[in-house]
């Protein structure tokens, strides 16, 4: 499993159609690609195939992968931004995860 590091740029984001507002979507902060007061470290990774894999930091998850969005035509390109869904919606709608 590949873990990267992006900066948190939306937490009321759109899906990859643009469509909602429960979408959290991360900017990849590699080569100053993030705002003024990043330090330019970041190195967001995401691959076709990544949908619905978790989103977490060490121990603890935070959503689910929906989508990734490249700065070229494909995969060969650097990231852009990356999409997931919060765990937090999915508490809102009834809806729990099984972790055992």
């Amino acid at each position: 499993m590949t873990q990267s590091c992006g900066e948190v740029e939306s937490i009321s984001g759109g899906n990859a159609e643009n469509n909602g507002n429960t979408f959290v979507i991360v900017k990849n902060t590699n080569g100053n690609a993030g705002h003024d007061h990043t330090t330019g470290q970041g190195s967001l990774r995401c691959y076709p195939g990544d949908s619905g894999g978790p989103w977490f930091a060490l121990t603890t998850g935070y959503g689910i992968m929906h989508a990734c969005f490249w700065k070229g035509q494909d995969s060969t390109s650097p990231v852009d931004i990356s999409i997931y869904t919060s765990l937090d919606y999915l508490n809102s709608i009834g809806a729990s995860i099984v972790t055992q």
